[in-house]
């Protein structure tokens, strides 16, 4: 899986043309925006090479992979014009870096059982994950003083990964403010950069990492989907629009 997850980073910094890329799995085309239909412990290995000035994946599932099943999940998103990905060695040992940090300060990870918590919103409602059991849940780890954190949750990439979900019964929101306090939040949702994320006020305030301790060390933004089943399906550290693509894949397939 670690294999995996380090080439897929190595898309991340990207430099976009007008270009084709190249995606098989097991010999069959598909779009890069598809590859995030893919489960990742179906993954034997994964494969690139250039052809004619174009990035070419090979994607090689393991032998017990439901290949029927996910070649229905990659026909079912409509496939995306495709870029090419020029990327350097300072990107691939960025990438490298970023999968590590998430190695090593993860506490629980893909397949480990999610411990629910409880805490006061910003916004005044009391949150409490029991009551939320049998729902997928969103947890965003963020602060107010973390560029990529804003970044990511700025609202223009709300489309991408929330507003799909708002409307779903069976899914739920829970950003937690790392190191940020009440009072933080009051300064930042007053602030002229704050008021752009007037969806962010049901934060837990998490001051002394209490609540993020659980499932890290250190490193956000943080994005954790736990399953219906308490399950953690999928966790990832950082933000790149690859990444994000997995994570809305992942809810996706939570969802069903």
């Amino acid at each position: 899986m670690k294999r995996f997850l380090l080439l897929i980073c190595l898309c991340i910094t990207m430099v976009t043309v007008a270009t084709a890329q190249k995606i098989y799995v097991n010999d069959v085309r598909i779009a890069e925006n598809q590859l995030a239909a893919i489960p990742i412990d179906a993954i034997e290995k994964m494969e690139t090479s250039v052809e004619k000035g174009n990035m070419v994946y090979k994607v090689i599932l393991k032998a017990n992979a439901d290949v029927a099943r996910i070649m229905e999940a990659i026909k079912a998103i409509p496939a995306k014009p495709k870029t090419k990905a020029v990327f350097t060695k300072e990107d691939t040992l960025t990438c490298e870096t970023l999968r590590d940090f998430y190695e090593k300060s993860t506490l629980l990870k893909e397949g480990d059982n999610a411990v629910y918590f409880s805490g006061q919103a910003y916004n005044g409602e009391n949150i409490n994950l029991e009551q939320y059991r049998g729902k997928v849940i969103l947890l965003q780890f963020w602060a107010t003083w973390c560029g990529p954190c804003l970044q990511e949750l700025y609202p223009s990439n709300l489309p991408e990964h929330l507003q799909e979900f708002v409307d779903n019964k069976d899914f739920v929101f829970v950003p937690v403010a790392y190191t940020n306090s009440a009072e933080d939040l009051n300064v930042f949702f007053a602030s002229e950069k704050g008021q752009d994320y007037h969806h962010l006020k049901n934060s837990i305030p998490d001051p002394k990492k209490k609540i993020t301790s659980i499932y890290a060390e250190r490193n956000i933004p943080r994005s954790v989907v736990i399953g219906k089943d308490g399950v953690i399906k999928y966790g990832s550290v950082g933000h790149n629009a690859l990444q994000t693509e997995f994570l809305v894949n992942a809810i996706r397939q939570a969802l069903k």
